[in-house]
């Protein structure tokens, strides 16, 4: 009880603004009771009496300890598709000539009632989007769910013979190898 009267300060990172500003500090979640907005404290030091609040609208980047994270705004993943996030972070997983990002998207259903009192299960499940970033023509895409149609999206980012070459050497490329082989390919 005596802990909840002291605010707790947050983990030393750093926030990018869209203006491409950068604030260090230590950094903690909020969420605005007014209207519902995100966004982070800017602590300067652990004893800051004034923290500055910065809304996630306000930001491009942040990181916590070794974590970096992109704020995707009015992002739609896939062009066929109803998903829509107004406001999403996506973890950086390998920067280079093309970042490779991860949104994990969780989804709750059940754990209503049925006749006779009876409770049916909460089921959580959670779903990796992979996004994609080329830094030359800032292109940003999600590769497809699918494993049959992730080749044919790496295609738009990355040379034809660097993948076929890629599989003959370290075998079909999956959601599982994708990390190293965007971080082989940032490596050259």
């Amino acid at each position: 009880m005596i802990l909840a009267n002291f605010p707790a300060c947050g983990q030393e990172g750093y926030i990018k603004l869209l203006n491409d500003s950068i604030l260090h500090g230590y950094l903690r979640k909020y969420v605005s009771f007014q209207d519902s907005h995100q966004g982070f404290e800017l602590w300067k030091t652990k004893k800051d009496k004034s923290p500055r609040k910065i809304p996630k609208v306000d930001i491009s980047e942040y990181a916590i300890k070794k974590d970096t994270f992109k704020v995707l705004q009015q992002f739609r993943p896939f062009d066929n598709e109803k998903t829509y996030f107004e406001l999403v972070d996506a973890l950086l997983k390998s920067r280079g000539k093309v970042d490779l990002y991860v949104i994990t998207q969780v989804s709750t259903r059940g754990g209503g009632y049925v006749s006779g009192g009876i409770s049916t299960p909460t089921i959580t499940t959670a779903t990796e989007i992979y996004v994609l970033e080329d830094k030359k023509s800032n292109v940003l895409r999600a590769l497809p769910l699918r494993k049959e149609s992730l080749k044919e999206a790496l295609k738009e980012f990355f040379p034809e013979g660097y993948v076929s070459k890629y599989e003959e050497v370290y075998g079909r490329i999956t959601f599982k190898n994708l990390v190293d082989f965007v971080k082989l390919f940032n490596s050259k």
